[in-house]
């Protein structure tokens, strides 16, 4: 396998690959490494540098409308692994449930075209992809939810394989002669003619010249906000862009809302809560071998039939250690700051953060101390908050777009527009009552007033960096971008994997489902290629 630079391209340099394959993160990994040593030529188009660079992230930069939502060149990491390693991915992974990819009468828009049976054994090698090596129990695909009740228990895992910059390497190790991966190669419009079902040629940029390849067959693996970006930059032949003659190009828009809510107090030390934090090591493993065990974390969540019953949206809720006196904003803005600074980046607004806790300074210093102080003060904390991650209902009017600004290489850049409706917030205050009583039931005491701010209002909706929804996956073209074979509907040669083809997304951790579709479609392509078909 070669990897280029696309900055020492000639100008006589070509390309005419089997397969293109646009973004080097999990998916675009998985998609290569099962293609590797075939017969087809694929070519990888990474538009981030070797490593982390400020100047590739400035191509991520983009407008803000809508509910508040953090900058985008901070939400996604443009490098080799894409947004995985230490910059991006916290590396953990689940499977769907079931019911994810069942349609539901209450959830508008909900249900996938294909059945959670069809997925199992493409997950199966997704948990291999990232690193898992016994995967003989049932529990990875049995457990969520698997107590009895109306609140159980879901198991989590973090996988051995965090940088998929190091799967590159491995990969690159091995010698396989059909694949070829050029970075800093920012892809800047896909080139149709006449009817606009096939992709002609790809142009991209190295930062100062424009390049063309032709390829026989596209994939689309850059992440739910720039899949939908290039769609809607390709726009020569059809003005509303590639994939859009019904304006669903980037609609659907989907995050996982997050809540840090709530204080929990509890009398004395008690393993159950702490088993709950995801930043403590698990120590009932359940039957599952020692090396999984040590990574795997348990989050609280409610049942399928609770959530069906009351029309409620999926959740999954850790517990995270706190002061006894909990957090003011000086703590909050250490906590924020110190987040971003232990991924070797500079947080949104670093000046504000260091104001603020400059005016709380005994709030920080309080903080600073619990934190950083040794594990075993946390091991044995009295004291938690929820921290809760929500399923967000798909809906049309949270979207991406292009704005007017343009980016260093010309491109329009992107612009969101998140809205959280009124379901996902009723879900979010129903299930904060059914955890307090839950807990108060095993004997703990639940301060509920800390999670609302003046006049009863509801807390802050955060975020985890997940972009999904936005070239959903539909039977018919009436109802999204992508047919069950990932393909463009109305297109030859044009697939679209990642997040971005998630009709709905459960309560959390997109990335273990996105590389299991790309393994689905990585046979698909292979079939058309072989008997071709594109």
């Amino acid at each position: 396998m070669k990897i280029i630079d696309a900055r020492e391209l000639t100008e006589t340099s070509e390309f005419s690959p089997d397969i293109c394959i646009v973004g080097s993160g999990p998916v675009g990994f998985t998609l290569s490494k099962r293609l590797s040593g075939s017969r087809l030529k694929v070519l990888v188009l990474e538009g981030g540098d070797f490593d982390f660079s400020a100047r590739a992230q400035s191509l991520s930069r983009g407008e803000i409308t809508g509910d508040p939502y953090e900058p985008l060149h901070l939400c996604r990491v443009r490098r080799l692994g894409g947004s995985t390693g230490r910059q991006g991915w916290g590396a953990w992974c689940k499977t769907l449930c079931r019911e994810d990819f069942k349609a539901r009468s209450d959830i508008p828009y909900s249900g996938w075209p294909i059945k959670f049976e069809e997925m199992v054994p493409h997950y199966r090698r997704a948990f291999e992809t990232c690193g898992f090596t016994d995967l003989d129990s049932e529990a990875w695909f049995e457990k969520p939810n698997g107590k009895t009740g109306e609140v159980g228990l879901e198991h989590a895992f973090l996988a051995p394989l965090n940088d998929f910059a190091d799967g590159w390497k491995s990969l690159s190790e091995v010698g396989q002669q059909n694949l070829t991966l050029l970075y800093n190669a920012t892809v800047t419009e896909l080139h149709t003619e006449g009817t606009a079902e096939v992709v002609n040629s790809v142009e991209f940029s190295d930062g100062r010249r424009r390049h063309r390849l032709t390829p026989k067959v596209v994939v689309l693996a850059t992440g739910g906000i720039e899949n939908a970006r290039l769609l809607l930059l390709s726009d020569r032949t059809h003005t509303r862009g590639i994939g859009n003659s019904r304006d669903l190009v980037g609609r659907f828009f989907m995050e996982h809302p997050r809540f840090r809510w709530g204080h929990i107090t509890t009398g004395a030390q008690n393993t159950e809560l702490v088993d709950l934090d995801p930043s403590e090591i698990n120590r009932s493993g359940q039957g599952l071998p020692a090396e999984i065990v040590m990574r795997l974390r348990k989050g609280l969540v409610l049942s399928p039939s609770l959530r069906e019953r009351e029309g409620l949206l999926a959740s999954r809720s850790w517990l995270q250690p706190v002061p006894e006196v909990g957090e003011g904003k000086g703590a909050i803005a250490l906590r924020e700051a110190g987040f971003w600074l232990a991924k070797g980046r500079q947080p949104a607004h670093p000046v504000k953060s260091f104001l603020t806790m400059a005016r709380h300074p005994v709030d920080t210093a309080r903080a600073l101390s619990f934190y950083k102080g040794p594990s075993v003060r946390r091991l044995e904390a009295k004291n938690f908050c929820f921290n809760s991650i929500f399923e967000q209902a798909p809906q049309p009017d949270s979207y991406v777009t292009l704005s007017k600004k343009r980016d260093k290489l010309g491109r329009r850049q992107a612009s969101l527009h998140w809205r959280i409706n009124e379901q996902t917030r009723d879900t979010v205050r129903r299930t904060q009552t059914i955890l307090a009583d839950y807990l108060r039931g095993l004997g703990h005491k639940v301060d509920l007033t800390r999670s609302s701010g003046e006049d009863g209002e509801m807390v802050k909706a955060s975020w985890v960096r997940h972009h999904m929804g936005t070239t959903r996956m539909s039977q018919s073209p009436s109802d999204g971008v992508v047919d069950t074979s990932l393909r463009v509907h109305g297109m030859h040669n044009l697939f679209i994997a990642g997040s971005s083809v998630f009709p709905t997304v459960g309560n959390d951790m997109p990335t273990l489902t996105a590389i299991a579709l790309a393994h689905r479609l990585s046979d698909e392509l292979e079939h058309l290629l072989d008997n071709q078909k594109v």
